[in-house]
């Protein structure tokens, strides 16, 4: 099965490579499918490959001392992850488990080796990758911080909407269930699907079972912006 390459550039990241270097990894990118429920990456384990998934969303369950957290994500359309345990070799400490049957291509770290070596603007590129996921990490740090739970809510449906923040394609629906939700922002359940109802009352999204749908944009955005000014 060939790769879409007009998925994997749809990537921001992709895009912002030159042609030469997106050529290269395209050259190096191996398909692969997997089903849902299967892991992709497994904590402890040394991330020695690039994932750029093309299809499908996932969860990310992360653990601490308390026990394990989940925490949603809805990725496709070429988001690359985890750029930086492949670059420093690092042990992975959270799980990445698929919530559908995907698509996405793996490439080798010593591709990535390799072509950092000979081009310095796909280094510069990595460098800025990274520092995104950095600034997005802060600004998660600072909404559980102090912000009010209807904030909470608000923002983490936008940062998911929205691509995260430029990282991969905007979506319009998440197909997650409010108990993740809940738990992704350390509130009680009844407090999460209340503030939904809220967000739902004030037509800004439509909420179901186990999926949530944008209805404006620009209302949310307008919340979103509002609160952190």
């Amino acid at each position: 099965m060939n790769i879409d390459r007009n998925v994997l550039e749809q990537s921001p990241w992709i895009r912002s490579l030159n042609e030469s270097d997106r050529e290269f990894l395209f050259t190096k990118a191996k398909l692969k499918k997997m089903k849902k429920n299967d892991i992709i990456l497994r904590k402890g384990r040394v991330q020695r490959k690039l994932i750029i998934l093309l299809s499908g969303t996932l969860t990310l369950k992360k653990y601490k001392y308390s026990g394990q957290r989940n925490v949603f994500m809805v990725v496709r359309d070429g988001f690359v992850l985890p750029i930086n345990k492949v670059i420093h070799e690092e042990l992975s400490d959270f799980d990445l488990i698929l919530n559908e049957d995907s698509f996405f291509v793996e490439i080798e770290r010593s591709d990535i080796q390799g072509l950092m070596r000979k081009s310095t603007s796909f280094c510069m590129s990595i460098i800025e990758y990274m520092n995104m996921a950095f600034n997005l990490q802060e600004e998660f740090i600072s909404i559980l911080n102090g912000r009010s739970n209807i904030n909470k809510v608000a923002w983490s449906l936008y940062i998911v909407f929205d691509g995260y923040r430029g990282a991969g394609a905007k979506v319009s629906h998440i197909p997650i269930s409010q108990d993740i939700i809940a738990d992704n922002l350390g509130l009680s359940r009844q407090t999460a699907n209340e503030t939904l109802g809220i967000l739902q009352e004030g037509g800004i999204i439509s909420v179901s079972r186990s999926n949530i749908k944008l209805i404006d944009r620009a209302k949310l955005e307008m919340m979103i912006h509002e609160e952190f000014h």
